[in-house]
């Protein structure tokens, strides 16, 4: 069997004039004829990819930008689909979310019905019920989690309730309050301090009436799911109902509770200052009263009252304040003694490791005597400059010793005061001449030195070294012929002795001049 272009070549042979020219019309036109059906095939094709990628661009883009809106917009806004309180939430900001939550915790009311009785309306705070506001924020926010796409995915709904701790008997007594009369209603045994006898004293309990626990919770809890309407109504009844905790549990805890208050609990700087906490004070914080959850009673401190008591009051008790020493300055700069010691003080660092020792003690009925962490207050030196007004009638007071004369007079500036004899320091022993200071007083001491020992030595004041003036009632001989004979120091009869002690304080100028004669100056 030959084939089409077998055909074409056996009809027109290269030989005829015909022949070429014709078969390179027939090949001609089918060739066009081939193209144009395989260029409309290929502008189709063309045409379907760009209809795919333009939608699979557009897809990328829808998905891009829901995964933008849920990672960007809703990172921090509470997402799609979400309701609290009756209300859409959705696309609002942390802030504006903590707005509605709190709004509803401050503003939501709960109306009781009791058939024949005055009906009860009470806040959440009534009710001692306490609204989670941050923990409901953030179940708002994150009601979709974490991933992007469901922050931003419009369908479906979150309802998120008001999260809150209850306590269901403290609620169920509010609402007795308001719909029972006195003498009605259920009384639990309790225990408190009475100021007049100092002490503990429980109180037994009482069976009577009540409103239903359980319909109490319903309602509550039906308020905290989410109504849209601020306050809701509920119906409840009344029960007759006995104290569920047992008077032994009373008269128990406030015995334990008294014994704490003859417990020591004392705070101390750790050296020379401490205070017990009063008993008052520690009666204060201790309360006896049901617990949340099992409804029985017992005994708790509360931290922050024990916390401000013991801030505003232990750092007076035991903080120590510095003493500025006092240096005693010549005119001339030069340090002549301490007039009076400088010491250390001592202040409170924290007091938060003794509240927690002292509430822990408290807690438990264990003694307690802890010591503050406390720091040192370095004490200020303060320069003291001796009076030296010297120059003028009636001036500052100074001594003045003459050796040749063996006498001492007092001055006050340049005005004289009075002279007494005196008995100075003889050959070898000599006492030295120059400006000196008293620097140091005794009213009495045993003086000793090389060769002596004096004791009971009176109305002593140094100014050089081991010289002093002081009384020598061994010596009166000797002072009043005015012979040198001490061991260096200036001798003087007893009263005059005492005279000078109280005209020259510390620090008194004292001037020796001259020379110590030979043998007797009077």
């Amino acid at each position: 069997m030959s084939s089409v272009s077998d055909t074409y070549s056996s009809q027109y042979s290269p030989s005829s004039p015909w022949g070429p020219r014709r078969a390179r019309r027939v090949h001609a036109g089918v060739g066009q004829h081939t193209a144009h059906m395989a260029s409309s095939r290929h502008e189709q094709g063309h045409g379907r990819a760009w209809g795919i990628a333009l939608f699979c661009i557009l897809i990328v883009l829808i998905i891009g930008a829901w995964w933008a809106a849920g990672h960007f917009y809703f990172a921090d806004r509470a997402p799609m689909g979400t309701s609290f309180a009756g209300q859409s939430l959705a696309g609002q900001t942390r802030a504006q979310v903590e707005n509605a939550v709190e709004k509803k915790a401050q503003t939501a009311r709960v109306t009781f019905r009791v058939i024949g009785r005055p009906s009860a309306t009470l806040s959440y705070e009534q009710l001692a019920v306490t609204p989670h506001v941050s923990a409901t924020v953030a179940a708002i926010v994150n009601a979709r989690g974490s991933n992007p796409f469901a922050k931003a995915w419009p369908f479906g709904s979150h309802t998120i309730p008001l999260s809150a701790s209850l306590n269901d008997r403290a609620a169920t007594d509010a609402v007795n309050a308001r719909v029972l009369t006195d003498g009605e209603h259920m009384v639990e045994p309790t225990a408190t301090y009475q100021p007049q006898s100092h002490a503990f004293v429980a109180t037994p309990g009482k069976s009577g009436l009540s409103a239903s626990q359980s319909q109490v919770h319903a309602a509550i809890m039906r308020s905290l799911e989410g109504s849209s309407s601020r306050s809701v109504s509920a119906t409840v009844s009344i029960e007759k109902s006995s104290p569920s905790i047992p008077d032994a549990s009373a008269t128990a805890l406030a015995a334990q509770a008294n014994a704490r208050l003859n417990t020591n609990y004392t705070i101390s700087n750790g050296h020379t200052k401490a205070v017990r906490i009063p008993a008052d004070v520690l009666a204060s914080w201790m309360t006896i009263q049901p617990n949340a959850k099992s409804y029985q009673l017992e005994l708790t401190v509360n931290r922050e009252a024990a916390d401000k008591w013991i801030q505003d009051t232990v750092p007076s008790k035991i903080n120590v304040a510095p003493i500025d020493q006092h240096d005693m300055y010549s005119p001339h700069n030069t340090k002549i003694a301490v007039k009076s010691a400088g010491y250390n003080g001592l202040k409170v660092t924290s007091l938060d490791p003794v509240v927690t020792a002292v509430v822990n003690g408290l807690q438990s009925g264990q003694p307690v005597f802890t010591v503050a962490p406390m720091q040192t207050e370095k004490f200020t030196v303060i320069k003291d400059v001796v009076p030296h007004n010297f120059s003028v009638p009636n001036g500052d007071p100074w001594v003045h010793i003459d050796l040749s004369s063996q006498t001492l007079t007092t001055f006050k500036g340049t005005t004289k005061v009075a002279s007494y004899p005196i008995a100075t320091g003889k050959a070898g022993h000599d006492t030295p001449d120059g400006t000196f200071y008293v620097y140091l007083r005794y009213d009495t001491q045993t003086m000793r030195g090389p060769g002596y020992v004096s004791p009971g030595v009176r109305y002593i004041n140094y100014f050089n070294g081991s010289v002093a003036t002081h009384a020598a009632p061994w010596n009166v001989a000797n002072i009043n012929a005015g012979r040198a004979s001490s061991h260096g120091c200036v001798n003087m009869l007893p009263q005059d002795a005492l005279t000078v002690y109280k005209f020259a304080p510390l620090g008194t100028m004292v001037q020796v001049t001259g020379k110590a004669p030979a043998s007797a100056a009077r």
